[in-house]
């Protein structure tokens, strides 16, 4: 008799042991096949997105071109003294005769008085100052509308923005006309010039091509930092939102960006920057780790 009940208990045993592993399985696949659709579900909203704001740009049609050699750098910056200097040195050190607007959002350390002397000593071309309270969250859209409307006046060929903690390392102005050139027919419209592996993980790299002896990544989406683009790009891609309508992050490189995928424009990304943000700015050096 106990012998017959040691063989039941063992015999039930066995049968828990097997269905709880059966169930495991079941739910595994029940999970991958959720996950999956979840997937697919967040990816058919994102185009669905993508298409809504494609059809909401407004195309930006009021620049003209020169004789080629008329190329603007806007930058933005706010209470970033030590750093704004830097970028711009930078920038000097090697585009000398490249034309820069700088966007100052109501500094209150001595960027302000840096900015002025600049512009007294014709380092930097224009300057807009903003009082703090009349910019809105979305700092850098609102900016680029006041810089796209100012230089809208002139006979602009190529532009670019760029942040105010960003270290410029080589040359880029030609070497951006060139690339875009060379890989015209491959529907590449923009150049990326800061790449780390944060960036590489938010924005991935899709192909590498090499230019000019230099690695080129090509993207389907931009980093905000700093870009340069021929002016006609912006009668595809238009104006970012400043803090409304459907853009979920409200910033301009993801709206360029989802715009640009949609349109079906590539990036090409280039190492000619380095990000001093990551060491200076709480949130970068969070997002570093």
């Amino acid at each position: 008799m106990d012998i017959l009940i040691l063989c039941l208990v063992i015999v039930l045993a066995d049968l828990i042991i097997f269905l709880i592993y059966r169930n495991k399985k079941i739910y595994k696949k029940l999970r991958s096949i959720i996950d999956e659709n979840h997937k697919i579900t967040l990816n058919q909203l994102e185009t669905y997105f993508s298409r809504l704001e494609a059809r909401m740009v407004t195309p930006f049609t009021d620049f003209s071109h020169s004789d080629g050699k008329n190329d603007w750098l806007i930058i933005f910056t706010f209470d970033r003294e030590k750093l704004f200097q830097e970028t711009i040195n930078s920038i000097r050190k090697f585009e000398p005769d490249l034309k820069i607007l700088v966007i100052d959002n109501g500094s209150e350390d001595g960027t302000i008085n840096i900015i002025s002397e600049m512009l007294k000593q014709n380092k930097i071309n224009r300057a807009i100052f903003n009082a703090k309270s009349s910019i809105p969250q979305w700092q850098k859209c609102c900016n680029l509308h006041q810089a796209y409307k100012l230089l809208s006046m002139e006979k602009v060929d190529f532009l670019g923005w760029i942040d105010d903690d960003i270290y410029v390392k080589r040359p880029f102005v030609q070497f951006s006309k060139d690339l875009l050139k060379e890989f015209e027919q491959e529907n590449i419209g923009i150049v990326n010039f800061v790449v780390d592996e944060i960036q590489n993980l938010n924005h991935p790299i899709i192909d590498k091509k090499s230019f000019d002896n230099v690695e080129v990544f090509i993207k389907e989406t931009i980093v905000g930092m700093f870009v340069f683009f021929n002016t006609d790009l912006l009668n595809e891609i238009g104006l970012p939102p400043i803090g409304e309508g459907i853009n979920d992050l409200s910033v301009e490189d993801w709206f360029y960006s989802r715009v640009l995928k949609t349109k079906g424009i590539k990036v090409a990304a280039v190492d000619f920057a380095d990000h001093l943000g990551y060491k200076t700015s709480i949130r970068d050096s969070i997002g570093k780790k």
